[in-house]
């Protein structure tokens, strides 16, 4: 958290634009109107805030999320990655900053050095390029005990999960994290993603895109205790959750999300998308179920009872994924 040295335009609209979607969130600002063009130096701390950037090179807001209230106060709360950070001298050691929703005015500008429990804190990488906090999602509750839980991961190595609790230290890294206070997935990943509830057991799931580069994804199903202080491949048999097969492409699996109940089956359903410039960018809708799923999905096997695939034969890449919610009215 020693490497800031200027403010960074692109970086504060990222977290303006954040904290203007938490007024929303929480309900202060439904009916307010925002002007065509905002200048920052009206910002203080009511109306938003700014965060003193870090180089371009450390990728400070280049994952920027909402997570849900993990400190279950009441409010939404924001994490921002920052993935090639050199953290206490190790390059690309990578971070991720935490920053509790308020109800009171923000500081502005908002130094992330500030946090110290209270008000957020500081996940940290611990070594030369484990690059922690290149990918950040809030899966919601996972392990069913009504609060909010955070994933941080890492595009080289294990993936942190630390489940939501009303008291968080200044400070977190791999080293603090036991299996009562959250857990490891033992896998680097391209992106992690929530699902909401997927095997209808009415606590949310979440997806990992190309664990250690394999093409394949990883669904973690929520459950209604802690999950074990690490798990991996072999936790995944079909019950406490399941892998996807590889599929043909450049970069199977490069983004992967939730689509919602889209067959109106009262199950959310999984969408995995491959990253192509060249060929047909083939994504896969899969359909959650209540019912058991194989321990590992053949992707190329669907046939409009478990899920469909998409092919884009243009030729463009997928550069995201996520759901739309009922943009027809159909109810659906």
């Amino acid at each position: 958290m020693k490497n800031k040295k200027n403010y960074l335009k692109i970086i504060k609209y990222v977290l303006i634009v954040l904290v203007y979607c938490n007024c929303y969130y929480n309900g202060h600002a439904q009916n307010q109107l925002y002007p065509a063009n905002l200048n920052l130096s009206t910002l203080n701390g009511s109306n938003g805030f700014a965060i003193p950037g870090l180089p371009t090179s450390l990728q400070f807001g280049a994952e920027s999320q909402f997570i849900g209230d993990v400190n279950n106060d009441g409010l939404q709360d924001i994490a921002i990655g920052s993935g090639n950070a050199t953290i206490n001298g190790n390059e690309l050691a990578g971070a991720a900053y935490i920053i509790f929703g308020s109800s009171t005015p923000f500081p502005t500008p908002f130094d992330v050095d500030m946090l110290d429990g209270t008000n957020g804190f500081a996940v940290e990488g611990i070594a030369y390029n484990k690059r922690r906090g290149s990918t950040i999602t809030g899966p919601g509750d996972i392990n069913g005990d009504g609060i909010d839980d955070l994933i941080i991961g890492s595009s080289s190595t294990t993936a942190i999960v630390i489940y939501g609790t009303t008291t968080f230290p200044a400070l977190i890294t791999i080293n603090d994290i036991t299996s009562t206070n959250g857990f490891l997935i033992n896998t680097g990943a391209n992106q992690i993603a929530s699902l909401g509830d997927v095997n209808g057991d009415a606590i949310n799931d979440f997806i990992i895109g190309r664990p250690d580069s394999s093409g394949q994804s990883w669904i973690v199903f929520g459950r209604s205790t802690n999950f074990p202080a690490s798990i991996g491949a072999s936790w995944l048999d079909g019950i406490n959750g399941f892998r996807t097969s590889t599929f043909p492409g450049t970069i199977p699996s490069f983004k992967v999300g939730g689509a919602g109940d889209i067959n109106n089956d009262g199950f959310n359903d999984i969408l995995i998308g491959n990253w192509d410039s060249t060929d047909p960018a083939i994504s896969y809708i899969l359909f959650g179920k209540g019912t058991s799923f194989a321990p590992l999905v053949d992707l190329l096997a669907l046939d409009g009872t478990d899920g469909f695939s998409i092919d884009n034969n243009g030729g463009n890449f997928l550069s995201f994924v996520g759901t739309l919610g009922d943009i027809n009215n159909d109810g659906i």
